[in-house]
């Protein structure tokens, strides 16, 4: 019916968007670039107009459209050369959507947003995270790879989405050792994983991997922080600790409460050798010295009775390995130092 793929009519449209939008008609060029790309799509017509199309919706305000189109440019034209532009104005957006959301967050459900057209619809802080997703995956070795890493980890951080904050920063550490942001990477996910932990009841995996970065932390920036990032350092080092030692300590009471006296001063004497000028160190004195006297294991109710009835056939089979002793293996394996070869003796 005449609307086939047809380049003289998609360079003709082209054309005319152009004249548009040096009008500032940026409505009616949006529509004569989208008709271009549709005209002779998967052709470099295409890729220019897609560009000039999300630039007239850009400067229209009309952020969300404008945004959409640059990320369709990036799907469709990966290798087109106004990358950088896209990329400068995905930025430019989530930063702008980022910052009106923490200014006046929207109290309608979903964030209803229906009067100010500059932002989306719905969840505009959901959708700044978007663009910085776009960012990263379109542009991973780009100058903003990173900046939208950390600018997405800030987010989950304010928010209080201490996981996927900690993923994100982590994220920064491993794939970008080069950024800026190292520092800042690294006590923010400490904190993130800090705040993850719920506390000596619950599980204490990130307390454990936060232990592993604060250590990381003491090694890669040793000598090399200003002395407010020291005091941001040590601070957090401090609070890290006083949880470990919160950790141990409960887990030393769990031990006494069900009569395992030789676990239970096993944790003790740990916090005492690791922390002995804390006051956990002198709780787990106190605690040593109560317990002295008292049997290591609790006694077996009816241990008599118990032991008439045979082992099972997974207990049996361990009780009857053999202990690996490299002592007793009289077939030793060295090296010759001078030509290589191995010698038994």
């Amino acid at each position: 019916v005449g609307y086939g793929p047809d380049e003289v009519a998609a360079r003709a449209a082209h054309e005319e968007g152009v004249r548009l939008f040096q009008a500032g008609r940026y409505g009616a060029a949006a529509s004569q670039f989208e008709n271009a790309t549709l005209r002779w799509p998967k052709s470099d017509i295409a890729s220019l107009a897609l560009f000039h199309q999300a630039e007239s919706y850009y400067w229209d305000k009309r952020f969300d459209k404008a945004t959409q189109t640059y990320v369709k440019l990036l799907n469709e034209h990966p290798s087109t050369p106004k990358l950088d532009g896209a990329i400068d104005r995905i930025w430019r957006v989530a930063q702008y959507w980022e910052s009106s959301h923490f200014k006046s967050p929207s109290r309608m459900p979903f964030g209803y947003n229906p009067i100010d057209k500059k932002r989306p619809t719905f969840d505009t802080i959901g959708n700044a995270i978007k663009l910085y997703d776009a960012i990263r995956l379109n542009d991973p070795t780009g100058p903003r790879a990173d900046d939208a890493i950390m600018a997405t980890a800030g987010i989950y951080f304010r928010r209080q989405q201490y996981a996927d904050a900690d993923y994100h920063y982590s994220l920064l550490r491993q794939e970008y050792p080069r950024s800026e942001f190292q520092f800042e990477a690294h006590l923010l996910g400490l904190q993130s994983k800090m705040k993850r932990y719920q506390g000596p009841d619950y599980d204490g995996t990130p307390l454990m991997e936060a232990q592993k970065l604060e250590k990381r932390i003491r090694l890669t920036f040793a000598g090399s922080l200003e002395s407010d990032e020291r005091s941001r350092r040590d601070e957090t080092r401090g609070k890290l600790a006083a949880m470990v030692e919160e950790r141990d300590l409960r887990l030393a009471a769990y031990y006494e409460a069900t009569d395992h006296v030789l676990a239970a001063r096993t944790v003790l004497a740990r916090v005492v050798a690791q922390y002995p000028a804390t006051p956990a160190a002198q709780k787990a004195r106190a605690r040593l010295a109560q317990l002295a006297g008292r049997p290591d294991m609790p006694d077996v109710p009816l241990e008599w009775f118990v032991e008439l009835f045979p082992q099972n056939q997974e207990r049996s089979a361990i009780d009857d390995i053999t202990p690996l002793n490299p002592d007793a293996d009289v077939t030793r394996i060295a090296e010759g130092p001078g030509d290589g070869q191995s010698t038994t003796r």
